[in-house]
């Protein structure tokens, strides 16, 4: 019940979260330092990439863009990849533990047809996590060129966080630099 409590309320406050539009786009494209209070972290953007909002957003009838909370980026790569963070209060999982997170993590990229290769513990930076490590061909498991994944999952005391890198095997050399960026900037417990 508490942790159902605890969804609801930061739901309502999160409805509030507005940015500044740029032209009809809603939010704008983040480059630089980015900074979520809302589940605890921060990190630099890597150099030459901007994210993209993952929270539903809208412009008002002022013109202004309100997000229902403030859930992560993701990064479009150059070679069809993507880098990302995602973040929210698992929800859909009635007690939340890191091995419950763990758990739909994989049946997700199970169910993206994907080979999981590892799924290990992992500690980052004091945070206690999981490390999966997958494969499969092209973005939706049909055909085309095979993918690589790694996620770094962690469930803290603000909610679930996913630190991802999904992208062709043919640029995973360049394309996990983007990742080390970002990794290497990251904090936690930001508010």
């Amino acid at each position: 019940m508490r942790f159902v409590l605890a969804t609801v309320l930061a739901l309502v406050s999160a409805v509030t979260f507005a940015a500044q539009p740029q032209g009809d786009r809603c939010p704008i494209a983040t480059t630089g330092h980015y900074a979520n209070s809302q589940y605890g972290f921060a990190f630099s953007v890597p150099a030459s990439l901007s994210g993209q909002w993952q929270s539903p957003c809208t412009l008002d009838k002022k013109h202004v863009c309100v997000c229902l909370g403030n859930h992560g980026l993701a990064f479009d790569l150059p070679g069809g990849g993507t880098l990302g963070v995602f973040a929210d209060y698992a929800a859909e999982l009635d007690e939340p533990t890191l091995d419950a997170v763990l758990a739909e993590a994989e049946k997700r990229i199970r169910d993206a047809r994907e080979d999981i290769q590892s799924a290990s513990k992992t500690t980052f930076k004091g945070q206690s996590g999981y490390i999966i490590k997958a494969t499969g061909r092209g973005r939706d498991g049909h055909g085309g060129d095979v993918y690589r994944r790694v996620e770094y999952l962690f469930l803290t005391k603000d909610g679930r966080v996913d630190i991802y890198l999904h992208v062709p095997l043919s640029t995973w050399q360049r394309d996990l630099a983007f990742l080390i960026q970002l990794l290497d900037s990251w904090k936690w417990a930001i508010y």
